[in-house]
């Protein structure tokens, strides 16, 4: 049985696990173009929209996502959302990345609140989903080895494949339990957990420069 604890509107970890997001590593989020522009009543309406076994869908990944090795990541430059997504091109998943970024912040209050409970838990899952990206972005490198393309344009090629991949490994890790969750629900609770990966800096690359 799930934890009550875990509820979504039960969330005392609320952003105070900066330093196991990692956030002193990502620099500024510029959200422009209304990206997770919410105030807390709007992010409170939003969470009523949510699949009811989102907790549990969290739960699940965050208890079965493999425990790796952590990576600093020492990057301490400003970015917004929309310069990132055209940095990497971000085809068929630019638009779901756009729809679903305001519902980051709760999608980040449900996770900080099972870490609440089980602590390290977020980090592990974020160094997880991170790791994957590592060894996607290693694959689309080597396959364009012999090329003279730069790095960010062998990863801007792969990057459907790249989040394709992801996606199914999400997918796979939470539909090899027993929980009967229909698909509908696993569906939007993983394109919320691309999109807020995104957004924390846990896959693709920021763009070079000054913010636009």
């Amino acid at each position: 049985m799930i934890n009550d604890s875990i509820n979504s509107n039960n969330t005392n970890n609320l952003g105070n696990n900066a330093g196991i997001i990692s956030r002193e590593n990502t620099g500024t989020i510029n959200y422009t173009n209304n990206f997770i522009n919410t105030n807390s009543t709007e992010i409170l309406n939003l969470q009523r929209h949510f699949p009811s076994h989102l907790p549990e869908i969290i739960k699940i990944f965050a208890d079965n996502c493999p425990d790796e090795d952590e990576i600093n990541i020492n990057d301490f430059k400003d970015y917004n959302v929309p310069d990132k997504l055209n940095y990497n091109k971000i085809g068929k998943y630019n638009c779901i990345i756009e729809e679903y970024s305001i519902y980051a912040p709760t999608f980040d209050n449900i996770l900080n609140a099972y870490d609440n409970y089980n602590l390290r838990s977020k980090r592990k899952v974020l160094r997880c989903i991170h790791n994957w990206y590592l060894n996607e972005k290693g694959k689309a490198l080597s396959n364009y080895s012999n090329t003279n393309k730069t790095n960010i344009e062998k990863i801007q090629l792969e990057a459907d494949n790249i989040l394709d991949t992801i996606r199914k490994k999400i997918i796979d890790t939470i539909n090899n339990t027993n929980y009967n969750i229909i698909y509908e629900d696993i569906d939007f609770a993983v394109d919320c957990f691309i999109c807020y990966c995104f957004i924390e800096c846990k896959i693709f690359e920021k763009p070079p420069g000054e913010l636009s």
